[in-house]
């Protein structure tokens, strides 16, 4: 199923022209950087360096186990060694993480494995927090304590989200000024089901991409790979869990709860396992693509 200029076709969802969010909330933020808030906080910090590091070199092996370990294939781990590339991380710590996704294990001897946990904060907003681990229980203790000290707690959530494909591009190098017509026409003829963009001073330059591409999740790599063969710059490449209009929770005028929720995500980022938080609180300005 096609996008066309004036339908969106995912449950919950209707085409966009951007929206900004205080977290991780919106569709075209679901399940935002995940290290944008170490990097943020503490670009400079060796600690924080460190926790960067680890959850890219996590990522690159699991998506290596789960996709391959081929780039030219695998376009999510394309992405991923192309950010480790940004970060300066040495070369054996990337030729580790993959041989690990190709079958080896932890230094310990566990098993690296994902892990996902549902929760529900006082203000009623969902969320669910992706984690890659090889000590599950190490995780899970790290998780509760943290929902339990901003009063979540661990429930079923995943009712509240839809699963999508998303896809953040950049124009091609020799096309930088492309309209957003012209990548939605590429957009139609890939097959995806909504596009977004976003203003240029809302770019993280290293992480996100100037136009975000929704698709369905059995469509994800191959409308990843159409946007390659037209030279477009991938920055990223990922399912996400999308919040259902219907169910989703507008915080822009709880000042209070606003703070809690970003809080919560803050200190939830900071825990090394933790990969990408989706929370089924929106932005309410939704702005359709053409009226």
């Amino acid at each position: 199923m096609n996008i066309s200029r004036n339908l969106f076709s995912l449950p919950g969802l209707r085409t966009l022209t951007w929206c900004k969010s205080f977290s991780s909330s919106a569709w075209s933020w679901s399940g935002h950087n995940k290290w944008s808030k170490i990097k943020h906080k503490k670009s400079a910090n060796d600690q924080a360096r460190s926790k960067q590091v680890g959850k890219i070199s996590q990522s690159i092996t699991m998506t290596a186990r789960t996709e391959g370990t081929n780039p030219d294939v695998n376009i999510r781990l394309a992405t991923l060694l192309e950010q480790a590339r940004k970060n300066s991380i040495p070369k054996s710590v990337i030729e580790t993480a993959i041989k690990r996704g190709s079958g080896g294990g932890a230094a310990d001897g566990n098993i690296m494995q994902t892990l996902d946990y549902e929760g529900m904060h006082p203000s009623g907003v969902g969320f669910i927090v992706e984690t890659i681990t090889d000590n599950r229980a190490r995780t899970a203790a790290n998780v509760k304590h943290i929902l339990k000290k901003h009063g979540a707690s661990l429930s079923n959530a995943k009712f509240l989200f839809t699963k999508a494909g998303k896809v953040e591009v950049n124009p091609p190098a020799d096309r930088l000024s492309m309209e957003l017509g012209n990548v939605l026409d590429d957009a139609i003829e890939a097959g995806a089901e909504d596009i977004v963009q976003r203003p240029e001073e809302y770019i993280d330059e290293e992480d996100e991409g100037q136009f975000v591409i929704l698709t369905e999740p059995a469509s994800l790599n191959e409308v990843a790979q159409y946007f390659r063969s037209q030279k477009y710059e991938i920055k990223d490449s990922r399912m996400i869990y999308v919040p259902i209009s219907d169910t989703a929770i507008d915080l822009q005028s709880n000042e209070q709860a606003k703070e809690q929720i970003q809080n919560l995500l803050d200190e939830l980022y900071d825990i090394e396992d933790v990969m990408y938080i989706h929370t089924s609180a929106i932005n309410s300005h939704y702005l359709p693509l053409s009226s």
